[in-house]
């Protein structure tokens, strides 16, 4: 029986995947992101899902680790909106 609620318990945690924001001032934050724009991430923070959605500017923001994984890195995003023949952001996988 105890397996069968570790199981579960395994199973709800998988459907409640979380993201991690790090910012450019080093600190890093669990979250949810629902959309990135141009230039900001919508997003929840992960212990408040039916709370209010943030935003932020992807000049705030150094990397996203999403639950699967993959790496956003937005560390050249300063340098390619200057410049628009680069990319925005790119995808580190």
């Amino acid at each position: 029986m105890r397996h069968l609620y570790a199981l579960c318990f395994l199973y709800v945690m998988q459907l409640s995947a979380q993201d991690i924001l790090h910012f450019q001032n080093g600190k890093n934050d669990t979250v949810k992101v629902i959309e990135i724009n141009t230039y900001e991430v919508v997003y929840k923070k992960f212990k408040l899902q039916y709370g209010p959605i943030y935003k932020i500017s992807l000049i705030d923001i150094s990397k996203i680790v999403y639950y699967n994984g993959q790496i956003e890195d937005f560390t050249n995003f300063i340098k390619a909106h200057s410049n628009p023949a680069q990319p925005l952001y790119q995808i580190v996988e």
